[in-house]
């Protein structure tokens, strides 16, 4: 019975939200935004791990990483929750999405 429990719960936490790399990959990659004296970067990996940090100093960074999810408009890296406001688009050659209200830049690897 444990088990049946364990196995029915480990499913359901699965299925919450798609992953990115599935459904989304446009917003694979790393996007940095610039404000209130802070850098805010989304990192994306192509496995589907996730990374997101708000900087105001060398030193100074709050970072939340774990499988990037998104469900509801809503993308996820492991608890930390940020809210889709404009999913990613190019224009220009340059690719911007807007998440928690802040306005984000793909940044070219090269």
């Amino acid at each position: 019975m444990k088990q049946l429990i364990l196995l029915s719960l480990v499913v359901l936490l699965s299925a919450c939200g798609k992953k990115v790399t599935s459904d989304y990959q446009d917003m694979i990659g790393v996007w940095v935004s610039n404000a209130n004296s802070k850098t805010y970067t989304i990192n994306i990996g192509t496995d589907n791990t996730g990374k997101y940090s708000e900087c105001s100093g060398l030193m100074s960074c709050t970072e939340y990483s774990g499988p990037a999810k998104v469900k509801d408009n809503t993308l996820k890296f492991g608890f930390k929750k940020l809210s889709i406001d404009a999913f990613p688009v190019q224009s220009g050659g340059v690719w911007s999405m807007k998440v928690g209200g802040l306005t984000y830049l793909k940044q070219d690897r090269k």
